[in-house]
């Protein structure tokens, strides 16, 4: 998905308000959580961009994701 695609994330149970999907946000939770786990800096960016890579393709046909 490029720049002008949109796609809502909703929170869980509604309680917070939705909010546009950020690819920096996830890389960056993701990056975290493989150099939590012990993952070399170097492999943890390389499995953050894969996944964003992914979800971006996932998210391609849906407007909102709850």
């Amino acid at each position: 998905m490029d720049k002008g695609g949109i796609v809502d994330i909703v929170k869980r149970n509604g309680q917070r308000p939705t909010e546009s999907f950020n690819e920096d946000k996830l890389k960056t939770s993701i990056e975290a959580a493989c150099l939590s786990a012990g993952t070399a800096p170097g492999q943890a960016e390389s499995i953050a961009r894969a996944v964003v890579k992914d979800v971006k393709a996932w998210l391609a046909t849906r407007p909102e994701v709850t």
